[in-house]
């Protein structure tokens, strides 16, 4: 639905205005060209028209047209949008919501419905689409992470001088993982993601070349703990280095390698973590290595590949996560973390990293499925033995899942998930919840625009 605000009306009365007085000119026009020049009745006609010239020209100049500024507002699958009609700004209100249910079938947790994320994100953009910004607050509940409480997921503004150049200020997502907190094939995300870091605040430069055959990020941020949203202020007086690079050699070429992408990230800095930061958890969301504290230099890096051909996808990453002094002992440590993921799109549309858009949304009276994709994944953990807690944590875990995500329309999807975990190095443990492997079935309701 389109609305013209009260300035396109007063436009279209001063267009009617105009042209009125333009008839009226052309109607006296001949009278003029019959009347002897020093006719006072001429005069006063010709006085008039010039009368009338003058206004035709002030109202064309204060807009007989439409005008340019003018606001389209627009309900759709993107959202509540606000644009003005010559494209120089534009507002959008969007909207995700996340209803989980989960249940274990070995593992000491308890079924339970929850609210996992409720986000409603603002977004726009100024100067022609040289300034974007967003602001994203998240409401959560039931999640043991994060506390359920509320939260500023991002808050940033972005000056973009052209595709290889743009400089961006605030809280986002850090460079370093392939994957995210809300990952592409399964429910929760994986290990190597949670031993780097997630959101931060600070500065980053980023662009691409060649149309986004080569991209590239770097930044300097506070430097969060691993798998946080940091919202505080940085406590150890440094700064941590951010950076990540991808190629996609082949993106514009019409072949089967046209949608294979490498990437790397990493982050290093001088850190000091509380006792709260860094913990780990298993897919089934048991805390198999506790938050434990660091000091000094911290280092992780990513690599990671993907690959998107027709309705077929794999993402891959391994991570290294490194402490100068971490733990009781405050001992060298390197926990490690990966995964491979793959997914095949069953009603044969097109898989990208942001999804699947169904040819046909799900409909009964049209017979129509939607878009139903079935994903395998593999992953495990490694814990350095210098940070090993017998009675607390594993030394390792590996863990293979498979799922079902079904997109019923461009903005509604229903996925589940069952995974088993496998953990080693719990002979002994003190936690009853570590002394068996794990298996558990988790299921989404997702509605995003």
């Amino acid at each position: 639905m389109t609305h013209r605000n009260t300035t396109t009306h007063r436009n279209h009365r001063n267009a009617r205005r105009a042209f009125s007085a333009a008839l009226a000119a052309a109607a006296m026009a001949p009278m003029l060209a019959k009347g002897a020049p020093d006719d006072p009745d001429t005069a006063a006609l010709r006085a008039r028209l010039d009368s009338l010239a003058e206004e035709v020209a002030a109202l064309r100049q204060g807009g007989g047209a439409p005008a340019a500024s003018s606001t389209g507002v627009t309900l759709d699958s993107d959202g509540l949008n606000f644009v003005r009609a010559d494209k120089s700004a534009s507002l959008k209100l969007g909207l995700l919501f996340q209803l989980d249910q989960r249940s274990w079938i070995e593992g000491a947790s308890k079924d339970s419905f929850l609210l996992r994320r409720i986000r409603l994100p603002f977004s726009g953009t100024m100067a022609g689409g040289a300034l974007k910004f967003a602001v994203i607050p998240e409401f959560q509940g039931g999640d043991s992470q994060n506390g359920g409480n509320t939260k500023l997921y991002d808050a940033w503004v972005e000056a973009r001088h052209s595709p290889a150049l743009g400089v961006r200020f605030g809280k986002f997502g850090c460079p370093v993982s392939l994957d995210s907190t809300d990952p592409r094939h399964f429910i929760e995300a994986t290990y190597s993601n949670q031993i780097v870091p997630n959101r931060d605040i600070g500065v980053d430069v980023s662009g691409s070349v060649g149309g986004g055959v080569f991209s590239y990020r770097l930044g300097l941020y506070n430097g969060a703990p691993n798998n946080s949203y940091s919202d505080t202020l940085n406590i150890d007086d440094h700064f941590t280095l951010g950076a990540r690079l991808s190629f996609a050699p082949w993106k514009h070429h019409d072949n089967a390698l046209s949608g294979l992408f490498f990437g790397v990230g990493t982050a290093f800095g001088s850190e000091r973590q509380t006792p709260a930061a860094n913990a780990v958890r298993s897919g089934g969301q048991q805390t198999i290595l506790p938050a434990f504290e660091s000091r000094g230099g911290h280092f992780r890096v990513a690599p990671g590949v993907g690959y998107f051909n027709g309705p077929f996808s794999l993402l891959a990453e391994f991570a290294v996560d490194g402490y100068e002094h971490a733990g009781p002992a405050g001992r060298a440590v390197a926990n490690n973390g990966w995964y491979v993921a793959v997914g095949w799109v069953l009603t044969g549309e097109k898989s990208t990293l942001g999804g699947v858009t169904p040819a046909a949304p799900f409909s009964l009276a049209n017979r129509s499925l939607g878009a139903v994709e079935i994903a395998f994944r593999l992953s495990g953990l490694y814990v350095d033995r210098n940070l090993r807690d017998p009675e607390k944590s594993v030394s390792g875990a590996l863990a293979f899942g498979v799922g079902l995500n079904w997109w019923l329309t461009k903005n509604a999807m229903f996925r589940i998930g069952v995974e088993r975990t496998e953990f080693s190095g719990t002979r002994g443990t003190r936690t009853p919840a570590l002394r068996d492997d794990e298996l558990y079935v988790f299921s989404r309701f997702q509605l995003a625009f």
